[in-house]
Order: structure tokens, then C-alpha cells, then sequence
């Protein structure tokens, strides 16, 4: 690896930025060798078999020879990682600036995996065991990630009192990867690992050259007001646009504030018995797409798998885990207030933290009636509330010039609630497997745990 580090300032510009280069390569052998060497007996020293490397079997003709594993079976992975940043400021006077701030991230990865199979027919002396079948598979990607935030910065003082700081921006995340692969079994000419050394290549039918890419953008702002040195008010404001939401449906706005009050300060009633006490409270709503698969609202039918898909033409199956293209975002408002007290110079310490957090159209999977032909659909299910309670207290019991003892003891508890579902409905799974499975359910705690169980006379 290999870092860049530099910056300078001249006027009113500033400038930044790094660049690191990470280039990593691991070779392994089959993880089966451990359960081949768990399976080699105990009377027989296994170094015996180091100088048998090209033995498929050693002391067992069920358990390949792990010396075989270590030199003809491996799993070679090759990464480039690439990290830009790269900082710009402009301060226009003393109370505004502009900054803009950008990352991007760029991964490649090679990968080839191969084993040079065994007969034991051909081998001297001819030993009756299964063949290890020979095979090539090669796939290599590629990954994208692009940050930027432009940002517009202002401070003043709007009184000898009253500080105002507030921010305005935009940020733009695009993220991009492609895979491919390719590979086969039987190699015809030992050593040599190329998609044409193989008598049999894998069907393009089971090879993959996906291509994903989402991209996000979003407008922001941040507003903090400070009265003297103990009355604190801060709120902000996004609107994000996401591609992984259908056009039309895919804008969506929160806000959050935020007040803390002391009131020592404020009454100049600081002393050796109560030195700390701290007043919070705060709302935040956060909206989030990240459950949401790249491009997993489109309609798209897949290609079938297993017998007899692939034995002939194309054959396409419906999707049977789709994502319901009307999906919205899901909401999470937390309503937090806390309580800090410092007493004796902090050698006594207590804080207390209660929150309620209501998350609206939960982004999940949820089973579906076999009859439907689906096994699941992503979509939002419903509305939940979860309610707890933080509590630390902190001693010093001894402290002295040399020594320091120091205790925490914490308790916390929250529970979750199903408050709505969608559609109405009374309960939903979310998993099954036929004889116990996880619910949501209206008005129970989440999860909910139901199984089968024997009904008896």
C-alpha cells in the first residue's frame, strides 16, 4: 500500500486531498482440508505424505490428501483498491465560506480459482478411488463509489449574546459495479488455467455479466443558535431524490431538532456538590431507501434454474421475490430526552436517557401464500414502536494523586411494538418454515415467535 497526503493555502483558498493505493493478494487451498486431516488417522504421522503432493489420496481413499489440496486445489484473489479525496475551501469574508468535499472509491477484483483433478486409473500404482474432477473459473469486477458535499458555511454573531452558525448544501452518492465470470470443467493441458484449456465450458446460461449502478442526491441544511454558554437549538432539514424508487415516488423530505439547556450556567450556580446539570431533548425523523435492491421494483423476469432450464433455448421464470414498485421509504422519528448530573467534581455521576422511535412503512420481506407461485415480496409492511430507557451511573470511589478508581454501572431495557399493518391486515410473516416462523402482529411486542406444537387429549 502507498498513501499521498498534501495540501496548501494561499488567500483565501484552501486545498486538500489524499490518495492511497492498496494492493492486495491471497492464495488459499479448499477449506475441506481441515475435515480431511480430522479425518486421517491417528497411529499415521501426516508429514508423512509431504513429499506425495501429486497423490490425490493419501491414508484414506475417501478423504483427499490434504499435501494434494495445498498445491493443485486454489483460490486466487487479486484486489486493486484506488481512495481519492480531495477538499476545495473558499472563505469569502470572516463569517461565510464555501467548501466542497469529494471521495471516490474504485475496486477491481481478479479472480481465478482452479483445481488440476486426479485419477486415480492413471496414477502408479493404480489406486481404486473417486476422481477429483478438474476446473477453471475465472470472474473479475469492478466497483465505483463517488462522494461529493458542497457546502456554503455562515457564522455570526447576532448579539454579544447570540451566535448563529448555518449551513446549506447539496450531496451527490453514485455507485456503479459490473461482474463477469467465466470458466469451465476439464482442463486439457495441466498448468495452464484459460477458458480454452477446458473440453467442457460452463453454459453462458449459468455465467453472469451484471451491471449495477444507483445514484442519490440530495439538498440540505443545518441551523445552530447558541445563547451565552448554557441554551443550545440546532435543526436541520433533507430532501433526498433516489433512483431506487419509481419516478414520480422517488423524492422524500425529514427535519430533525434539537435543544439542550444548563441551567447551572444559566443561574451561575456551579459548586462542589452539583457541578453538572445537563437538560436534552430532541425530534428527529430520518427517511432511508437502503433495503430497497438496485433496480428491484422493475418488473423483470429471471432465468430458470436447475433441470430443464439451460438444457435448451432461453426460459425465463416470473421473479419470486419481488419488491413492490409502489414502495415508499421508510420513516424512523425518534423522540429522545436526557438528564446529566454531576455531583462532587464528578466523582458521582448519573445519566438518564429515555427515547421512543416510530418507524413508519418498515421496509421488509414478507412470507406469501404458496399458492401465489412467490416465496416473498419486499414492501412496506406497517408502523412500529419502540420504547426504551438508558441509565448509567458512574463513581469514583478513591482518588488520589497516584491512583484512580473508577465504576460504571448502566441498565437499559426497550421493548417494540407493531402499531398498524399494511392494508389492514391483522398479522404478517416474515418468516416460516412451516412449522414455527416469526410474526408481526397488531398490538404484540415484535417478534412475535408462533409455532406448532401438539394438541393433546
Amino acid at each position: 500500500s502507498v498513501m499521498f497526503k498534501g495540501g496548501f493555502k494561499m488567500n483565501n483558498w484552501s486545498v486538500d486531498g489524499s490518495a492511497t493505493y492498496i494492493n492486495r493478494s491471497v492464495s488459499t487451498t479448499n477449506s475441506i482440508l481441515y475435515r480431511n486431516l480430522l479425518q486421517s488417522s491417528s497411529e499415521i504421522p501426516i508429514t508423512a505424505f509431504s513429499s506425495l503432493v501429486d497423490r490425490g489420496y493419501a491414508w484414506n481413499k475417501y478423504y483427499a490428501n490434504p499435501y494434494w489440496n495445498i498445491k493443485h486445489e486454489r483460490y486466487n484473489t487479486l484486489s486493486n483498491i484506488l481512495n481519492g479525496t480531495l477538499g476545495l475551501g473558499y472563505k469569502v469574508n470572516n463569517h461565510v465560506s464555501i467548501t466542497n468535499n469529494s471521495t471516490i472509491q474504485i475496486t477491481s477484483g481478479d479472480v481465478l480459482n482452479y483445481s488440476d483433478g486426479y485419477n486415480g486409473n492413471t496414477s502408479t500404482p493404480t489406486i481404486d478411488v473417486t476422481a477429483i474432477s478438474s476446473f477453471v473459473n475465472q470472474n473479475n469486477s469492478i466497483a465505483r463509489y463517488i462522494y461529493n458535499d458542497l457546502m456554503a458555511n455562515f457564522d455570526y454573531d447576532l448579539t454579544d449574546n447570540i451566535n448563529l452558525k448555518f449551513n446549506i448544501g447539496n450531496n451527490i452518492q453514485d455507485n456503479y459495479s459490473k461482474f463477469t465470470s467465466a470458466g469451465g470443467t476439464g482442463i486439457k493441458l495441466p498448468g495452464i488455467y484459460q477458458v480454452w484449456n477446458i473440453t467442457t465450458p460452463t453454459q453462458p446460461y449459468n455465467l453472469n455479466n451484471q451491471r449495477n449502478q444507483s445514484r442519490k442526491y440530495a439538498f440540505y441544511g443545518n441551523l445552530d443558535l447558541s445563547y451565552k454558554d448554557y441554551l443550545y437549538l440546532n435543526a436541520t432539514g433533507r430532501n433526498e431524490w433516489s433512483s431506487k424508487l419509481a419516478s414520480g415516488n422517488n423524492s422524500y423530505f425529514y427535519p430533525s431538532f434539537g435543544v439542550s439547556f444548563l441551567p447551572l450556567n444559566a443561574l451561575d450556580k456551579k459548586n462542589d456538590f452539583l457541578n453538572r446539570l445537563v437538560l436534552k431533548y430532541s425530534w428527529v425523523k430520518v427517511g432511508s431507501d437502503s433495503p430497497i435492491g438496485v433496480y428491484a421494483i422493475e418488473d423483470t423476469a429471471v432465468l430458470g434454474n436447475g433441470y430443464p432450464y439451460g438444457t435448451g433455448p432461453l426460459s425465463f421464470v416470473l421473479n419470486n421475490n419481488p419488491t413492490d414498485p409502489n414502495i415508499k421509504p421508510e420513516f424512523v422519528t425518534t423522540n429522545e430526552a436526557s438528564l446529566g448530573l454531576g455531583f462532587l467534581r464528578d466523582r458521582i455521576t448519573l445519566d438518564v436517557n429515555v427515547y421512543q422511535q416510530d418507524t413508519k412503512d418498515l421496509i421488509t420481506n414478507q412470507n406469501t401464500s404458496s399458492g401465489s407461485g412467490l416465496l416473498g415480496l419486499i414492501s412496506n409492511v406497517g408502523n412500529l414502536r419502540n420504547r426504551g430507557i438508558e441509565v448509567d451511573l458512574g463513581l469514583t470511589p478513591i482518588k488520589t494523586q497516584n491512583f484512580v478508581w473508577d465504576m460504571k454501572f448502566s441498565y437499559n431495557t426497550n421493548e417494540t411494538k407493531i402499531l398498524s399493518l399494511a392494508s389492514g391486515a391483522d398479522e404478517v410473516s416474515i418468516f416460516n418454515n412451516g412449522i414455527a416462523g416469526i410474526y408481526a402482529k397488531v398490538g404484540e411486542l415484535f417478534p412475535l415467535i408462533k409455532a406448532t406444537a401438539y394438541l393433546r387429549d
